[in-house]
């Protein structure tokens, strides 16, 4: 018997855009290095991550922030926003850098949440998004971050679909921060449910294929045109459809 799939949200959107690159980043670990900006940007979200757990931990911050003026100006203006998720309090239960999985058919998806917030009736999942902000909701409400996140929370607590909401927080190096939140549903965890299953099923036939045959995972219809995987052999700098720009920014994504 196969082993199950280990799915994170980058491994679904990707999945979801182009099976062929999928192969390539995850089966065959060919991934595109990152630009110094990218660098850049992956040591800023380290920095920012590292202090909103310790914050969450509450931990002291101010040798930390000390070294740092933008970081500390940039921590400051988060909470000024949104003081709401910096309130310690005996009804509130606080997560940092949580990890949970939940089974389904032969995957076995995987989370890590920058910050939980489990209070009477109400959870948030709260995500530090650390590059810039997307340019417009619904991409990321289709993002498989958002749907992923939601649905397995709603699987593996006691709190339903509508009890459950996705706070992002954009802080992106020297930008104001801003946030975006998404409510959930029963009709949303359904939809969720019955496209992972569609998914997961499609990669358990091209795993089998490629390794009994030595059968390429396929591209997705409406990335032929545009997928220049097979020209190049690396992923191309934008993901059709869906709002991920490169795999330097798919990974980047995954820090929730």
């Amino acid at each position: 018997m196969m082993p199950m799939f280990r799915l994170s949200q980058g491994q679904l959107n990707l999945l979801e855009t182009c099976p062929r690159q999928f192969q390539r980043t995850y089966l065959e670990q060919r991934r595109v290095p990152p630009t110094p900006n990218q660098q850049e940007g992956l040591r800023w979200g380290e920095q920012f991550h590292q202090i909103l757990q310790q914050q969450a931990l509450d931990l002291p911050l101010s040798e930390l922030l000390s070294a740092d003026e933008v970081l500390a100006q940039t921590v400051k203006k988060l909470m000024a926003l949104a003081p709401e998720l910096f309130c310690s309090g005996e009804q509130t239960t606080r997560l940092a850098e949580h990890s949970r999985a939940c089974p389904l058919d032969q995957g076995l998806l995987t989370v890590i949440y920058d910050l939980l917030l489990f209070g009477a009736g109400r959870a948030w999942i709260v995500d530090w998004k650390t590059y810039r902000e997307p340019q417009n909701r619904r991409k990321l409400a289709q993002n498989w971050q958002t749907r992923l996140y939601q649905y397995v929370l709603a699987e593996t607590s006691a709190y339903v679909p509508a009890q459950i909401v996705m706070v992002y927080c954009f802080v992106k190096r020297g930008s104001k921060p801003t946030q975006l939140h998404f409510n959930y549903s029963d009709a949303l965890h359904r939809q969720n449910e019955q496209d992972l299953k569609k998914l997961i099923q499609e990669l358990s036939i091209y795993r089998d294929a490629y390794l009994k045959q030595q059968t390429p995972f396929p591209h997705r219809p409406h990335c032929v045109m545009d997928c220049d995987i097979s020209q190049r052999g690396t992923v191309p700098e934008k993901s059709p459809n869906t709002g991920l720009l490169n795999f330097a920014e798919i990974e980047e994504i995954s820090w929730g």
